[in-house]
C-alpha cells in the first residue's frame, strides 16, 4: 500500500503523457486531459508528501533502482503539489490561447513529463538516478521554454537555458565523481562516510556542488539564462520554472550538505552570495518594462534568501555546541518556508503576469494600466502575492524573511550581520518593484493601447491565481501550516525530535521567535529593521521631492494643463537617478566582460551553424544516453 502511494503521481502523469501524445489528431483539446491529469496528480503529490510527513519514509524498488521518499523530499513534493495543482487548474483556461498556433499536444507530453521529472528528483537515492532526472528535468523545461518555436526569442533563450545547465551538470557531475573516489559508493545510504573524507576534497566538493546548483537556483552571477527563459516560457510554466523548479537545486545542495557535513565558511561564503544576488537581482527587477522580466529578476533575487538563510544554517551547524543544533534548525526551516512562500507569490504573480498577456496581448508595462477594474480578480490576486513577495505582514514573506533575520543576526558574526543588512536593504527595494507591477498593471490611468475587449480572465485562471494567493494568506496568519511539514523535513536529518524543534518556537499570527535566542533580542531586531526600512522610504520620498523644480517656458518648460501620466518607465526614473553608480558599474561590466564573450560565441556559432544544425542532435543524442543509463541502472548493470 506505501509503495502504490508512492507510485501513483508516476504513473498517473506518465499517463498524461500517453494520452497526450494520442490526441495528436485532435490537438485543440489535447491540452484538456493533460491538465485535468495533471490536476489529479498533483493532488495525489500533496496526498504522498503528508502521509510520509505523518508516517515517516517509505520506498519503492524497480528492480534494482531504489525510490524513497523521506521527510525532506516531502516537504519539496508538497511544494510541487500544491503550486503544479494552481497551475494545471490555470492552463485549463490558460492555454485556449495557443488553440491553432502551436502543437497543444506537445505541450500535454512536455508538461506533464516535466511534473514527472521534478517529481522524481527528490526520491532518487543513488547518485547516478538523481542526475538522470535530474537532467530529463532540464530536458523538458527547455522544449517547454521553447514552445513558441516560431518565435526566436523563445528559441534562443531555450538553447542558452540548455547550454548552461549542461555546465551546472558538469560541475556536479564532477562532485559525484570525487565522492565516488573517495567513498567507492554511489547510493545515499551510504555517503554518510562522506563526512570522514579529506577537507580539501570535501571543500573542493563543495565549491563544486554550490556551482553546480547555483546555475540552476539562477544566483547571481549564474543567472543569466533565467531572465530569459522565464518570461518566454508559456506562463503556466513560468510559474512552475520560478516557483519550484529553481528550489530544487536548494534539495540538492541541503542533501548533500547533509552528508558532507558543515563548515564555517561554506555557511558564511552562502551567506554572502545569497546576499549579493538578492540586491543585483532587485535592482535589475525594478529597471525592467516587461512584466515577466521584472518577476523573473525578482526571482533571482529572492534564492539569494534562501542562500542566506542555508548559509546561516551551517554557521549554526559547524558549532560543536548542542545548542547551536537548534538555531541551524531554525535557519533551516527559515529558508525552507522561504521556499514555500516564495513559489505561492511568485507563481501567484506569474499567472497574473499570463492573464495580462491573455487579456491585453502584451508583456510591456507602459502599454497597461487602470486594469484593476476591468480585472478585479487577477488584481486582488496579484496584490496579495505582490505583497508577500515584499514581505509585508500578515502574509507568508513576513514570516519567512523575519526568521531568515531573525536567525542570522543571532549568529553575532560580522560578515553575516552585513549579509543581513544588504537582504533587508534589498527587501526594501523589492516593495518598489512590487509596487512598479501593480501600479503600472492596474492602478495608473488606462493606456490608449489596452484593447476594448479588455476582460477579465477565466475562472479556470481566476482560480489557479487564488489559490496560490490564498496561501501566502493562510501561512502568514497561520505560520504552523508551513512550519510543521519544514520542521519535520528536517528534523530526521539533524538528528532532533519535531516536538523538540517546535517546542523552542514562539508562534504567533505572521511572526515567530525561537526562545534560545532571547524573544526581546529578536524584537529589538524588528525594530531596528523597521526603523532602517521607514527611514530609507521617507529619504526617498523628500529626494523625490526635493529635486522637482519649476522652469521657465522658454527654457525647454510647460504649462501643466492636465494631470500628468506615468508609466512604467517613471519609476525607474528615481532610483537611477539615487542609485546610477551601481546601473554604471554594470553597464561597465557588461561592456568590458561579457560583450566580448557573446560577440565570440557568435561569430563561432554563426560560422559553423552550431545553434541551428547541431541543437536537435545533441537533445536527440543526451535522451539516447540518459535512457541508457537509466536501463542500465535498472538491470543493475552499473
Amino acid at each position: 500500500m506505501q509503495e502504490f502511494i508512492l507510485l501513483l503521481p508516476t504513473i498517473t502523469l506518465a499517463l498524461g503523457a500517453i494520452v497526450s501524445a494520442l490526441l495528436r489528431w485532435r490537438d485543440r483539446i489535447a491540452y484538456i486531459p493533460a491538465s485535468v491529469i495533471s490536476a489529479i496528480a498533483s493532488l495525489l503529490m500533496i496526498t504522498s508528501s503528508i502521509y510520509v510527513l505523518t508516517h515517516g519514509m517509505i520506498c519503492y524498488k524497480v528492480y534494482t533502482l531504489l525510490l524513497c521518499m523521506d521527510e525532506l523530499s516531502a516537504f519539496y513534493i508538497l511544494v510541487l503539489g500544491i503550486l503544479s495543482f494552481a497551475t494545471s487548474i490555470y492552463s485549463l483556461g490558460y492555454m485556449k490561447r495557443f488553440i491553432g498556433e502551436y502543437s497543444l499536444s506537445w505541450f500535454g507530453i512536455c508538461y506533464t513529463l516535466f511534473l514527472l521529472t521534478m517529481y522524481m528528483v527528490p526520491l532518487a537515492m543513488d547518485m547516478i538516478t538523481f542526475i538522470v532526472f535530474w537532467e530529463l528535468m532540464t530536458l523538458t523545461s527547455a522544449f517547454l521554454v521553447a514552445y513558441e518555436s516560431r518565435r526566436p526569442e523563445a528559441y534562443r533563450a531555450a538553447v542558452k537555458y540548455f547550454a548552461m545547465m549542461m555546465v551546472g551538470a558538469g560541475f556536479i557531475i564532477a562532485a559525484f565523481a570525487l565522492m565516488y573516489a573517495e567513498l567507492r559508493a554511489i547510493s545515499f545510504m551510504q555517503l554518510g562516510a562522506a563526512i570522514y573524507m579529506p577537507k580539501f576534497i570535501k571543500d573542493l566538493v563543495f565549491a563544486f556542488l554550490a556551482v553546480g546548483f547555483g546555475f540552476k537556483a539562477g544566483i547571481v552571477p549564474l543567472h543569466s539564462w533565467l531572465p530569459d527563459a522565464h518570461p518566454e516560457a508559456p506562463s503556466n510554466v513560468s510559474a512552475l520554472l520560478s516557483g519550484i523548479m529553481i528550489k530544487m537545486a536548494f534539495y540538492g545542495l541541503m542533501r548533500f550538505l547533509l552528508f558532507l557535513g558543515f563548515d564555517l565558511w561554506w555557511g558564511i561564503a552562502l551567506a554572502l552570495w545569497g546576499a549579493l544576488s538578492a540586491i543585483v537581482g532587485t535592482f535589475m527587477s525594478i529597471m525592467q518594462n516587461d512584466s515577466k522580466k521584472l518577476l523573473a529578476y525578482s526571482s533571482v533575487a529572492q534564492v539569494g534568501y534562501i542562500a542566506l538563510a542555508l548559509g546561516v544554517a551551517v554557521v549554526f551547524l559547524s558549532s560543536p555546541q548542542p545548542s547551536m543544533r537548534i538555531a541551524g534548525s531554525f535557519a533551516f526551516i527559515a529558508a525552507l518556508i522561504h521556499i514555500m512562500s516564495h513559489a505561492m507569490s511568485k507563481g501567484s504573480l506569474f499567472m497574473a503576469s499570463g492573464a495580462l498577456i491573455y487579456s491585453v496581448g502584451t508583456r510591456n508595462l507602459n502599454l497597461m494600466g487602470g486594469l484593476g477594474r476591468i480585472m478585479p480578480f487577477t488584481c486582488l490576486s496579484s496584490l496579495i502575492a505582490g505583497l508577500a513577495l515584499a514581505g509585508v505582514p500578515p502574509l507568508s514573506g513576513f514570516v519567512s524573511k523575519w526568521m531568515i533575520y531573525a536567525s542570522a543576526l543571532s549568529t553575532e558574526h560580522p560578515l553575516i550581520a552585513l549579509a543581513v543588512a544588504s537582504a533587508m536593504f534589498a527587501s526594501i527595494l523589492t516593495a518598489a518593484a512590487v509596487t512598479k507591477f501593480l501600479s503600472s498593471a492596474f492602478l495608473v490611468e488606462r493606456a490608449p493601447s489596452v484593447p476594448e475587449t479588455a476582460s477579465e480572465v477565466p475562472e479556470s485562471m481566476i482560480a489557479g491565481m487564488m489559490i496560490t494567493a490564498a496561501m501566502c494568506f493562510a501561512i502568514g496568519l497561520c505560520p504552523l501550516i508551513a512550519i510543521v511539514p519544514a520542521a519535520i523535513g528536517i528534523a530526521r536529518p539533524l538528528i532532533l525530535s519535531p516536538d523538540v524543534i517546535l517546542s523552542s518556537l514562539v508562534i504567533y499570527p505572521s511572526i515567530v521567535f525561537i526562545r534560545l535566542l532571547g524573544v526581546a533580542a529578536q524584537l529589538s531586531s524588528l525594530t531596528v529593521a523597521a526603523i532602517i526600512g521607514i527611514v530609507s522610504i521617507a529619504l526617498l520620498m523628500f529626494y523625490k521631492v526635493s529635486i522637482s523644480r519649476n522652469v521657465e517656458e522658454w527654457l525647454s518648460g510647460s504649462t501643466a494643463t492636465t494631470a500628468p501620466g506615468y508609466t512604467a518607465a517613471s519609476y525607474f526614473t528615481v532610483f537611477q537617478d539615487i542609485y546610477g553608480v551601481v546601473y554604471r558599474i554594470r553597464l561597465k561590466l557588461l561592456k568590458s566582460i561579457v560583450d566580448p564573450i557573446i560577440r565570440f560565441y557568435n561569430e563561432f556559432s554563426l560560422s559553423y551553424e552550431l545553434e541551428q544544425r547541431y541543437t536537435s542532435l545533441a537533445i536527440t543524442i543526451m535522451v539516447i544516453a540518459l535512457s541508457i543509463i537509466l536501463i542500465m541502472a535498472l538491470l543493475g548493470v552499473i
